[in-house]
């Protein structure tokens, strides 16, 4: 009865193993991603390559100023999928968890995303997007672009990172 008791329990085993070997869940990044560093998250790749702080941007009608600080991001973002994807708004979150999605109006902005993200199959758009946020260290969350229940998400930690703007060729001042 003793043989029989330990097939019937590794059958059991083997068995479970197999059906949760096929089960995906999803699974938040335990640690976030480097600004610079490629991030490959369903069929996008996101590289963030620059932060900066603004207190103004110039659009197509005049100067654009933010409640708080403009935080613009340069962001490189490959389609390495077989067909046409669309890119959705992006996200930051603060230490607090509390999210920010990306600020919409910059009509005219000189290398804006823009608000209708298309990437052809394997091909790479770059461009800069924009958050009204206080000054801080902010993560950004990449998305694979799948339905709610079923998306995936990655974190790119972006640190506060000040340039002065009057002196060039100093190095940046940092701090959190």
């Amino acid at each position: 009865m003793n043989i029989l008791l330990k097939r019937t329990a590794c059958i059991t085993l083997l068995i479970l193993g197999t059906l949760l070997s096929g089960c995906r869940t999803k699974v938040a990044e335990s640690k976030p991603w480097q600004m610079g560093e490629k991030v490959q998250i369903g069929q996008f790749i996101y590289t963030v390559v620059e932060a900066d702080w603004k207190t103004e941007l110039k659009g197509s009608n005049g100067n654009i100023y933010p409640k708080n600080r403009f935080l613009v991001l340069r962001i490189s973002v490959t389609n390495s999928g077989g067909v046409e994807r669309n890119l959705q708004f992006l996200h930051i979150k603060n230490d607090k968890d509390d999210q920010i999605i990306e600020y919409s109006e910059l009509e005219g902005l000189a290398g804006w995303l823009g608000v209708i993200r298309k990437l052809a199959a394997s091909a790479t758009e770059q461009g800069i997007i924009v958050f009204d946020v206080p000054l801080g260290s902010y993560k950004l969350i990449v998305s694979d672009g799948g339905n709610a229940d079923e998306e995936r998400t990655s974190l790119i930690d972006i640190p506060l990172v000040m340039k002065p703007e009057s002196v060039s060729g100093d190095a940046p001042i940092t701090g959190r």
